[in-house]
């Protein structure tokens, strides 16, 4: 299996996770034919059919920066305001209906707020407050892959374990010395 196969077989996941309909046909379409020739990786479409989104799909080992033009010209011969690129640990979003300068945002948190319903709400312009560039700049921050942020934390914790280590053996030390001046000194 090629690492860009793994990479959809966890993005399918992401979607199913949001309450996308992976196979009733409509909701999420794979490799969908575009004018240019081309085949977007995922076209979102909400329940009447109207496409939503392009997701392109990333191999792990290809930083998801390598998508963005690509998406972006899905997006255009689409017609659709939503991009997201993934690898399938990494999820980036840009708006291109809502922004004035189009600009992919990353983390992956935000990703609760597509869920299928949502994204037809924000498309439509039904939900409040709509996403603007104000709300998302605080948020545009670079989210690590999770194994580089379990990676991180496991070291933390041993950074944490060492420091306590160092702080009983400073004790003890200290102990010593101290039961050591009172020998000499008495």
């Amino acid at each position: 299996m090629t690492n860009e196969a793994f990479a959809r077989i966890k993005i399918d996941q992401l979607l199913k996770d949001t309450d996308w309909r992976l196979t009733d046909g409509i909701s999420v379409r794979y490799e969908y034919p575009l004018d240019d020739g081309g085949r977007a990786d995922y076209a979102l479409f909400d329940r009447q059919g109207r496409a939503l989104a392009v997701l392109e799909a990333k191999s792990t080992s290809v930083s998801l920066s390598a998508g963005e033009a690509q998406g972006r010209r899905y997006a255009d011969l689409l017609d659709v305001p939503f991009i997201f690129l993934s690898n399938g640990e990494e999820i980036w979003f840009c708006d291109m209906g809502v922004l004035g300068k189009p600009k992919f945002y990353i983390p992956g948190f935000l990703l609760s707020l597509f869920e299928a319903f949502d994204l037809m709400s924000i498309a439509s312009g039904s939900t409040v407050p709509q996403l603007n560039k104000q709300d998302l700049h605080p948020l545009n921050k670079i989210v690590p892959p999770l194994q580089l942020q379990i990676d991180f934390a496991e070291r933390a914790d041993r950074l944490e374990s060492l420091a306590r280590h160092l702080d009983a053996a400073a004790a003890k030390a200290e102990a010593m010395a101290a039961g050591l001046s009172a020998e000499v000194f008495g």
